[in-house]
């Protein structure tokens, strides 16, 4: 499951037979991780962390799905993360 943060003003996204409607938090929530990338390249949206992005001197990012981690593993996607830096 990926949480995906819109553009303002965005309340809902059509794809296909498909609509993505914001929550109250104003996230679009997507159970699938191919529909999800192809979102996020499609429509600008961008991932929601609860940890924010790592920072420089912290953590790892993911190459594939772009999500801040503490660990080398990516938790969304599973891919190996990078160290920032």
């Amino acid at each position: 499951m990926e949480y995906l943060v819109p553009t303002e003003g965005c309340k809902s996204i059509s794809w296909g037979s498909s609509v993505y409607a914001a929550d109250a938090r104003g996230h679009v929530t997507v159970d699938d991780p191919a529909r999800g990338k192809v979102l996020r390249d499609a429509c600008e949206l961008t991932p929601a962390s609860a940890m924010g992005t790592a920072t420089r001197t912290a953590g790892y990012r993911c190459p594939a799905c772009s999500f801040g981690s503490w660990f080398r593993r990516c938790s969304r996607c599973d891919a190996v993360c990078v160290r920032e830096g």
